[in-house]
């Protein structure tokens, strides 16, 4: 599964897994649902997901692929074994509190 808003970057990911069958959404809502109704042995999120969460001061982790890791943290019977992988291009990007780190410590 990926979970990226920039089409370059998914077609990146889709070049580097040819043999792999990808759902590709950028939406946390699709990702959450397919994360209750399949299983992954891969999953890569886009910490931001939306460009105007690179500049805000205001935290909407919920569009985020912050979102999806705290949604699987919540859920981890769903994705048993699965990998998961949290990436951004953002080099300023917002670090996690220690605490919200330790929460998905557990997936």
């Amino acid at each position: 599964m990926i979970v990226e808003d920039d089409e370059t970057r998914c077609q990146w990911f889709r070049s580097r897994l040819p043999d792999r069958e990808l759902d590709v959404t950028c939406d946390v809502a699709q990702a959450t649902a397919w994360l209750a109704e399949r299983h992954y042995d891969l999953i890569l999120l886009d910490h931001d997901l939306t460009e105007e969460h690179y500049f805000s001061d205001v935290r909407d982790d919920e569009r985020t692929g912050y979102a999806v890791a705290a949604w699987l943290a919540a859920h981890p019977q769903s994705q048993p074994g699965a990998q998961v992988v949290v990436h951004s291009l953002n080099y300023e990007v917002k670090r996690p509190s220690p605490t919200e780190i330790s929460k998905l410590k557990t997936v």
